[in-house]
């Protein structure tokens, strides 16, 4: 089914069919209307159209489905997931080549292996965020959200706790006042991982505070308006510069709150405390190759039993006795780890200037979206 220069204006459409060609909408206006994607099929495919005021209600009641938004402009959209049962097929939302603003993704389903994963692509987005209202142990439905080359500017990303792993992925984007928050932390068995990856990304003046998500960061420029940078275990920092944005005091910040952290080839600045870590086991916390300075009071905080081994790192100073004042261990506490610094350097690093050339590369199992014509 197909509609050209059309005006759907305060319109329900339901994809019902089982299987076979999908819904298209192209060079249309769409108004206050609302989609109903109940099929195990190819969905909706909007083109080059205007769109006010749109719902998206995936009923996964009934099955899987997508969503296509491509080369248009969307504002106050709302996407609600619902009614999900433990086991299902998973959903996909795309947006290429658009400009979408006052943008809602809001679920009041739970549980379920089953997973939705959204892709911004090629787009400007402002005003996005996520929301969920079920209550069912307050495990959610798992969403994968995924932005590429885009313009990303104010939003509050919540990556809940779920049944089954969530990712969100931001890559050779620009990132101005977005919030990415995790729910409350869950003791219950079966809480699934939870996946942040943040690759040649630059990020103004926004806050990343995910303790329970596993995280892989390179090739970025981050400035945090709430500090300070929270990930959780067996995560990796590469290759990039994390600087407290000038908008907040100094006082009482810290750059990075971490457990098991590879930390290299980059740069923590402008703190009170650079890097505050909590090692869980023997030989999960290392850094290499890194700058700290300005950070006021503490360069590394180490508030686990374990140690921590720094090599090859600029603390700021070449007088030694003011490296060792600046690091917070054993030596000060006996309840926690040393940080054992070897062979550091008197003078700043390259560092993340140092690296290599960033080469793009697929990490996602998503690849790249194929307009149908």
């Amino acid at each position: 089914m197909e509609f050209r220069s059309s005006s759907i204006i305060e319109t329900t459409i339901t994809s019902i069919f089982a299987a076979g060609e999908p819904i298209r909408i192209i060079n249309s206006n769409i108004f206050y209307s609302t989609f109903n994607l109940q099929a195990a099929n190819e969905g909706v495919q909007i083109n080059n159209c205007t769109v006010r005021s749109m719902t998206v209600n995936y009923d996964y009641n009934s099955g899987s489905s997508q969503f296509q938004l491509n080369n248009s402009n969307a504002m106050n959209t709302t996407v609600i997931f619902s009614n999900r049962y433990y086991q299902g097929p998973s959903s996909r939302f795309i947006v290429g080549s658009s400009v979408i603003r006052n943008f809602t993704i809001s679920s009041n389903a739970y549980s379920g292996g089953d997973q939705t994963t959204f892709i911004f692509e090629d787009s400007t987005m402002n005003n996005l965020s996520t929301k969920s209202t079920a209550e069912w142990y307050k495990y959610y439905a798992p969403l994968n959200i995924v932005i590429r080359n885009c313009k990303f500017t104010l939003g509050n990303l919540t990556q809940e706790a779920a049944y089954s792993s969530s990712s969100i992925s931001i890559r050779n984007s620009v990132l101005n006042k977005v919030h990415f928050i995790a729910t409350e932390e869950y003791d219950y068995k079966t809480d699934a991982n939870r996946l942040f990856n943040m690759h040649n990304v630059r990020f103004i003046d926004g806050t990343i505070n995910l303790p329970r998500s596993q995280c892989n960061i390179s090739y970025s420029t981050i400035t945090l308006l709430s500090s300070p940078l929270s990930i959780g275990g067996n995560s990796y920092i590469s290759c990039s510069s994390i600087d407290r944005s000038g908008s907040i005091l100094q006082a009482n910040t810290i750059g990075v709150n971490a457990t098991d952290l590879i930390l290299t080839n980059s740069t923590i600045k402008n703190f009170a405390i650079g890097l505050r870590i909590t090692p869980s086991s023997l030989n999960t916390a290392t850094i290499s190759t890194t700058n700290f300075y300005s950070n006021f009071e503490y360069n590394i905080d180490n508030k686990g039993a374990y140690n921590v081994a720094a090599t090859d790192v600029y603390w700021g100073t070449n007088d030694e006795g003011v490296i060792a004042s600046k690091i917070n261990d054993y030596w000060d506490d006996i309840n926690y780890g040393e940080v054992l610094y070897t062979n550091y350097t008197l003078n700043p690093l390259f560092a993340e200037i140092g690296c290599p050339p960033y080469e793009d590369y697929w990490e996602e199992t998503i690849q790249p979206v194929h307009w149908r014509k």
